[in-house]
This record gives structure tokens, C-alpha cells and sequence, in this order.
């Protein structure tokens, strides 16, 4: 009876998971950028006045399969959740719900 060897390299394994979670990480976070983006001027949105803030979203890498979507324009926030003088019109976290099973396939696909 001739010896099955069986050789697993988890270094090698653990390494394609990784590269591929931070492709689909990279992936989602330039799709909801660019969501987030095209989300201005619709109902309930802030509108496009100057543009600064529509053209400050930007999607980057914060860490290893980390990245992040924001912005570093001050009134952002005062848009995003109000006021006590101004009534919000928030565009990050609607956008991110009404998306989320499109970013949930991203991650539900084979590694």
C-alpha cells in the first residue's frame, strides 16, 4: 500500500485570504465613494452649491484590510446630523444602508 502525503502550507493560505479580503475591502470602499458622490443633489441630499464637499470624499487606505470613506470638510457633520438651526440631510449614512447588500455580496463570494 503506497503513503498519501498530504502538505498544507498555511502561510500561503492565510496570505490569498488576506490579499483577497483587501482587494474586496479596496473594491468597497471606491464603490461607496463613488455612491456617496453621485447621492448629492438628490431628494433629501445636500445640493451641489460650490462642490467642495461633494469633491472632498475620498476612500483610503487606513491600515492593513482597513480603509476608510470620509471627508475633511468641516460642515460635513453639521449636514450629516444637524443642528439646532439647521435640519440634517445626511448623505454618508443613508447611502451606506440603501447599498448594503451590495457590499455584503462582495464579501459572500467564494475566497
Amino acid at each position: 500500500m503506497s503513503k498519501v502525503r498530504l502538505s498544507w502550507y498555511p502561510a500561503a493560505f492565510l496570505s490569498e485570504v488576506d490579499r483577497t479580503i483587501n482587494r474586496r475591502l479596496y473594491q468597497a470602499s471606491e464603490e461607496y465613494e463613488q455612491l456617496v458622490q453621485a447621492s448629492f443633489g438628490q431628494a433629501g441630499k445636500p445640493k451641489v452649491v460650490s462642490g467642495k464637499l461633494k469633491e472632498s470624499i475620498k476612500s483610503g487606505k487606513v491600515r492593513k484590510n482597513k480603509y476608510r470613506v470620509g471627508t475633511n470638510v468641516d460642515y460635513s457633520r453639521y449636514l450629516e446630523y444637524g443642528t439646532s438651526r439647521i435640519h440634517k440631510l445626511p448623505f454618508f449614512r443613508p447611502t451606506f444602508y440603501t447599498y448594503f447588500s451590495r457590499f455584503k455580496r462582495l464579501f459572500s463570494g467564494k475566497f
